[in-house]
């Protein structure tokens, strides 16, 4: 994987070819993008979305609140705007992401009449939180989650 996206001019992610960085009318389709900066990857052929973004809290803020509780958050945010996708919640996890501890859960919903899979990791980084999400048919679940913590594994913090 020699194809990458840095965010924040911190974490660098590497991705598999077939993928390409969405331009901003790609990225106007997705409807859970945030107001921060953020960086998305699309593979049509995988049938796969992957977004990216981050956001500084204060020393305050980061010192009370963890990757646990912004994906908590999250959670909240993306249940109550994916209701009329028939969202429904698989659970909470915890895993890596470049060797840091990334918080995060998955789900399940309806779009456009297709079964789709989305995951979310939080990671705290110094002041920042960094949020990577997936989003795959469920048809093709299996081999993008595969794929998907190969990328998360091969994060390089900078």
């Amino acid at each position: 994987m020699s194809n990458y996206i840095t965010l924040n001019e911190t974490l660098k992610i590497y991705y598999p070819e077939g993928f390409h960085i969405m331009d901003e009318n790609e990225r106007r389709n997705l409807s859970s993008l945030g107001d921060g900066p953020v960086e998305c990857l699309s593979d049509p052929e995988r049938h796969v979305v992957i977004s990216t973004g981050w956001k500084s809290v204060g020393r305050l803020l980061g010192m009370m609140f963890g990757a646990k509780a912004a994906a908590k958050s999250a959670e909240g945010q993306v249940r109550r705007a994916m209701k009329v996708y028939n969202y429904r919640r698989n659970g909470f996890f915890t895993r890596e992401v470049g060797g840091e501890k990334a918080e995060g859960y998955s789900y399940e919903y309806d779009a456009q009449g297709v079964h789709m899979y989305g995951e979310t990791c939080v990671v705290k980084h110094g002041k920042e939180f960094y949020y990577l999400h997936l989003y795959s048919r469920i048809a093709s679940k299996d081999e993008n989650l595969e794929m998907w913590d190969g990328m998360l594994a091969s994060a390089v913090w900078n």
